[in-house]
């Protein structure tokens, strides 16, 4: 069985991918642990997904807690390579750098990441993965019926069915609280808000139809894919 770790910002990155990668790979394919990095220690979480002794993959999902998903790479992925991981992938916000600054960013976190025959890649979400989230439009309905698009474009200025929240949209995760506002519920970074979104969220749209509209979704899926897949054929 082939390892892949993926290092991601926070919470809501953490419980969100978990949920991607089951949806992508199927539950009784892929084994899932969910851990934490925080001052230099990594402590386990919790397993989710097919137990060890069925699945294809085995992926390790890493919260950095705002440490830093480059440095907390560099400073685990020898040990990780040296106990048979493969592949390492990070996930990053652009946000607070606009879009202007995308390539230069990107070289700036490519640089020193991956020696030489290391399978390390960095991937950005433009400007946050509330980017992504603004796009499945059709998880506003879920938690309130009037949060249709019209409504929300009425109410907001944004339609989150017809406009690209990667391109127009310069604080996701602020237009996402505020969207949530008018049915009078909070966005926070608290595990069970985190959980609420996650459990709304149709992946199903995200895969098929979100990443067309947004280029940093299409390649953090295209990387998710050569891993599991790849993995899985192994």
């Amino acid at each position: 069985m082939r390892k892949v770790a993926v290092f991601v910002e926070g919470q809501t990155e953490l419980h969100f991918v978990s949920r991607l990668i089951t949806e992508i790979a199927g539950y009784g394919s892929v084994a899932i642990e969910l851990w934490l990095h925080r001052g230099g220690a990594l402590s386990k979480l919790r397993a989710e997904g097919a137990s060890l002794e069925v699945a294809d993959v085995f992926i390790m999902i890493v919260n950095c807690c705002g440490d830093g998903v480059k440095s907390s790479i560099i400073e685990k992925k020898s040990k990780l390579f040296a106990t048979g991981f493969d592949t390492i992938i990070g996930l990053q916000d652009l946000y607070p750098k606009p879009l202007q600054d995308l390539q230069k960013f990107q070289a700036g976190l490519d640089r020193g990441l991956a020696g030489e025959g290391e399978n390390v890649q960095i991937f950005l979400a433009v400007g946050e993965v509330e980017a992504w989230f603004l796009n499945e439009f059709t998880h506003f309905e879920k938690l309130d019926s009037k949060l249709n698009a019209a409504y929300i474009q009425q109410q907001s200025g944004f339609n989150p069915e017809s406009q690209n929240a990667e391109t127009d949209v310069k604080h996701p995760a602020g237009k996402l609280k505020e969207i949530y506002s008018l049915a009078g519920i909070r966005y926070r970074k608290r595990e069970g808000d985190t959980h609420r979104l996650v459990s709304h969220i149709s992946y199903e749209n995200i895969y098929l139809s979100v990443r067309s509209v947004s280029n940093s979704l299409d390649a953090f899926l295209t990387g998710l894919e050569g891993a599991i897949f790849c993995s899985a054929a192994k």
